[in-house]
């Protein structure tokens, strides 16, 4: 996940933090009067820029710092053992799995948060509580109390060359029926492909749940999606409950295990996927708001691609008409969207500077620093700050970046998430056995998928209840 071109020049300072990025540093090899600050987080698609520039600002404003960046790629696998051992630890991190961090918290491995992070005065004389996004506030509440900062707000859609568009006439398409039309007008227009995906080995599962995600968000609406959520009932999963799933699954065949995809597509690792797109093989790819930064080589290479994100086009029916389920609702009246929480913050109960570690994570949380973050990422926070990307503050801004902001401001965002014990034990989920993409291509219609998943909740329930 990954992105941006030019923000900020890094400075002397920024060198020096490069440098102590090495893990295993010793706090005696720092210059005398500064105290370290170890910043550990995945190594992976948004590289170092949004922590560079975070790091660099704190220590603009405090000059007795030296905050070290430690990129872990394996961070998934060895903070567990390093909280528990309290060695090598790190003082602030930053994971995917927020239950993970909750099973940690049990442990007593990890700092509540609720008083000196999110009580506290973030920005002038509002806390984080006044800040943050009521979805995002609930998602890292654990009864009363909070172990986690949310980082970012993954944002995904398709990824296409705007220059190449440009060029051969095509139109962003906001229907599903407009996509199957533009689909054959590239079939017959060009040699390029209308769609790659990157399904091969290690290659998140080609991304593909985006667009199912998308499709059934953009169906059901917030109020179905809540009731879903709850699993207070089997019925939930019934497929006459399911139709956002139906639709989701059922465009899924029509444009991804269909004659409209680049051959070999289910093959791809996502790195090759993505070189499709931007050396014009084919017209666009799922992905996420890190896309840019984890392509920087490759579009160094090829300046003229101008790349943008738009998002998943809508169910509609053969005359071009949205299609809504009964009970379709939003906060807004904006259309519908799909959003997921990336990675969390955390602070270790333990961490060698945790005091100095809480102030780090309350200046992230500022909207200057939050404008800093999605400046080098592409990546929307959940909190209540600028994200208007025709702004001064996003000047320097890709057109990535600023199409990925315009789908957050013309959208209301649905983070998907669930309180119920019977999720947080494993049991359920949007799909009871786990994602269900891959059964569409191994030959399952979704009527079959849904009907056996609502067969196997059903046999399970009383089981999973009583436990």
């Amino acid at each position: 996940m990954k992105n941006v071109k030019g923000i900020l020049l890094m400075t002397a300072l920024l060198s020096s933090v490069a440098a102590l990025s090495a893990c295993g540093s010793k706090e005696e090899e720092v210059q005398e009067g500064k105290t370290l600050l170890n910043f550990e987080y995945l190594q992976a698609g948004f590289g170092d820029a949004p922590y560079q520039a975070l790091a660099e600002a704190f220590m603009a404003e405090h000059d007795d710092v030296l905050v070290k960046l430690r990129p872990n790629k394996d961070i998934n696998t060895t903070t567990a053992s390093r909280l528990e051992t309290k060695n090598n630890m790190s003082d602030i991190y930053i994971v995917r799995d927020v239950l993970e961090i909750q099973r940690w918290a049990a442990k007593g491995w990890v700092h509540d948060l609720k008083d000196d992070v999110y009580s506290a005065k973030i920005d002038g004389e509002e806390t984080l509580m006044d800040l943050m996004d009521e979805d995002a506030l609930e998602y890292s509440k654990v009864n009363d109390h909070f172990y986690s900062v949310p980082e970012y707000y993954n944002i995904d859609g398709f990824v296409y060359d705007a220059a190449l568009w440009e060029k051969n006439g095509w139109e962003v398409p906001t229907t599903t029926k407009e996509l199957e039309e533009l689909c054959l007008k590239i079939k017959s227009d060009s040699t390029v492909a209308p769609i790659v995906y990157c399904g091969g080995p290690n290659s998140a599962d080609g991304y593909l749940y985006f667009a199912t995600d998308g499709w059934m968000t953009a169906f059901e609406g917030r109020t179905n999606l809540k009731r879903f959520y709850a699993f207070e009932s089997p019925d939930v999963f019934k497929p006459e409950n399911s139709r956002g799933k139906w639709h989701g699954l059922t465009n899924l065949k029509t444009f991804f295990y269909g004659d409209y995809v680049m051959a070999r597509s289910q093959d791809k690792d996502f790195m090759t996927a993505q070189k499709d797109i931007i050396d014009g093989k084919a017209a666009m790819m799922l992905n996420g708001s890190w896309f840019i930064n984890e392509n920087k080589r490759m579009l160094d290479v090829n300046p003229k691609a101008n790349m943008k994100m738009f998002k998943v086009p809508e169910v509609s029916d053969s005359n071009n008409v949205k299609l809504r389920a009964e009970g379709y609702a939003t906060v807004t009246g904006k259309e519908l969207i799909c959003a997921d929480v990336g990675a969390s913050y955390f602070i270790p109960e333990y961490a060698p500077h945790r005091d100095l570690a809480v102030e780090f994570l309350k200046f992230i949380n500022r909207r200057s620093s939050s404008v800093l973050y999605t400046l080098n990422s592409n990546a929307p926070r959940p909190l209540d700050y600028n994200i208007d990307p025709t702004s001064e503050a996003y000047k320097d801004m890709t057109d990535f970046g600023k199409s990925v902001l315009d789908i957050v401001r013309n959208n209301e965002l649905f983070l998907a998430f669930s309180k119920s014990p019977l999720m947080l034990e494993g049991h359920v989920g949007l799909y009871a056995k786990g994602r269900r993409e891959s059964s569409i291509y191994q030959k399952m219609t979704p009527d079959e998928v849904l009907e056996d998943e609502y067969n196997y909740v059903l046999n399970n329930w009383d089981s999973w209840t009583k436990a």
